[in-house]
């Protein structure tokens, strides 16, 4: 860890100052006075976060395209396995990938929950019930701008997904339900917010989840991704627990893409009909959910407070931001315009 790791561990234990209460109107909560030091200290932690994801990317492709020139190469016919893209995927992503990531923000300190709590079977099924509903609302607003950006440009914009998801039902399972909700939630939910817990809930659900969403590097997945990275991270961030998280996504996925699918290529109409009824009522009763609860959801304020003012350019007005943000910007152009 160096000195200015270290400095973000000391700032995180000495309690911020507000400004003079008695410049502040009657009434007006104190802002928190924020030194130019703290400030570059606060940049650099989201910097790095966002240059580690940004260095997993870039790994993951090369490293994918590499593979897939070595199996040509030496087995071709396992290219025609269905085991083959999720082979490739988690050596490149959550093996070589993850690697790189990790190498990037260990030096970064970590910050465990002050307490950890358990969910009861009805709170976990109406988080699953959220989860469900706010997927599906998001993937209607996502189906709605691919469908007229395919009529716009004459061809159909390409889902990464229905790649992976119309693979034999079994590795799809495995991979796409057990590992790569396990993974994932590793570093979105685990690695990620313990390192901006100090920020408070807002701060890390935001950012965890927008990056969440932005890290699928497509429009098919994104919007509704980063709904999903917002319960997952509430979750997790109100139980001090990770597991709910990785329970969760492996519901969605499995459902998203074994279950979903499978009713669908049957070619039945009535069971195609009846998923599609099903769909609109996990959104009415995601909603319904939700908004029952709305007066019970809490967010903590952490122990760095930052000005309302500046969380926006201390957030995206860093290199590694940039840097990523324009990555996943020519990822999502590639596969809307040109796959």
């Amino acid at each position: 860890m160096d000195d200015r790791d270290q400095q973000y561990r000391q700032v995180w234990q000495t309690p911020q100052a507000p400004s003079n209460p008695s410049m502040q109107p009657t009434g007006v909560q104190p802002q928190p006075v924020l030194t130019l030091e703290d400030a570059k200290i606060y940049k650099r932690v989201f910097s790095r976060l966002c240059w580690a994801l940004v260095a997993m990317m870039l790994v993951t492709q090369l490293s994918a395209v590499g593979i897939s020139a070595l199996v040509g190469a030496i087995i071709p016919q396992f290219a025609q396995s269905p085991w083959y893209m999720w082979v490739v995927q988690v050596i490149s992503m959550y093996i070589l990938g993850l690697g790189a990531f990790y190498l990037v923000v260990y030096k970064i300190p970590s910050f465990s929950p002050a307490q950890k709590s358990t969910l009861s079977a009805g709170q976990f099924l109406g988080y699953t019930v959220v989860s469900f509903g706010a997927m599906y609302a998001f993937n209607m607003i996502t189906v709605v701008i691919v469908n007229g950006i395919s009529m716009l440009r004459g061809q159909q914009v390409t889902n990464p997904l229905e790649s992976l998801a119309g693979n034999n039902w079994l590795v799809t399972l495995l991979f796409g339900a057990v590992v790569a909700p396990i993974i994932e939630e590793f570093i979105f939910r685990k690695l990620l917010i313990d390192k901006l817990r100090p920020f408070g809930d807002k701060i890390c659900i935001f950012t965890t989840a927008m990056l969440f969403g932005l890290f699928h590097g497509n429009l098919s997945q994104m919007f509704y991704a980063f709904a999903l990275g917002v319960v997952f991270a509430y979750v997790t961030i109100k139980t001090g627990r990770v597991l709910y998280a990785v329970l969760l996504h492996m519901i969605v996925n499995a459902f998203g893409m074994v279950i979903m699918p499978a009713v669908v290529t049957t070619g039945n109409m009535i069971a195609t009909a009846f998923a599609g009824f099903f769909v609109l009522a996990l959104i009415i009763a995601g909603a319904v959910v939700f908004f029952l609860n709305l007066r019970t959801y809490r967010f903590e304020k952490g122990q760095i407070q930052l000005p309302k003012g500046r969380i926006g350019g201390l957030l995206f007005g860093n290199s590694g931001m940039i840097a990523f943000l324009t990555v996943c910007g020519i990822f999502i152009v590639l596969y809307t315009l040109f796959v």
